[in-house]
């Protein structure tokens, strides 16, 4: 992970950021399965940080991957019993649905 922090450029998120983002996932995934369910939450957590500006961005590419991440988070909140984590998904989850409205808004308005 050191490698990809160390090259996102701050000024071009978007440079290197999804394979950040999805690095981080794969890591949380990786760290599960052999049960370091603290260590993958962290990972799990930065992820889901990368996503939402990604997907703030470009919805219709980023959210499928922040609504994948949202849902890991969740199992793994579940496993280690973290009630302040399903707070903030819950909160996570009402930005994206606010995101997905905006966006169907802005279809609905680009077609007419």
């Amino acid at each position: 992970m050191r490698r990809y922090r160390v090259t996102v450029d701050p000024s071009r998120p978007e440079s290197f950021l999804p394979d950040l983002a999805c690095a981080l996932s794969d890591q949380s995934n990786w760290l599960a399965e052999v049960g370091r369910h603290e260590d993958a939450l962290t990972a799990i957590d930065e992820a889901i940080e990368h996503y939402r500006l990604l997907a703030e961005a470009q919805p219709k590419v980023f959210l499928p991957d922040l609504a994948n991440a949202l849902n890991n988070h969740e199992m793994l909140a579940d496993l280690v019993h973290h009630e302040p984590l399903k707070t903030l998904l819950v909160s996570a989850r009402n930005r994206l649905g606010a995101l997905d409205r905006r966006q169907r808004e802005d279809t609905v308005r680009s077609a007419g």
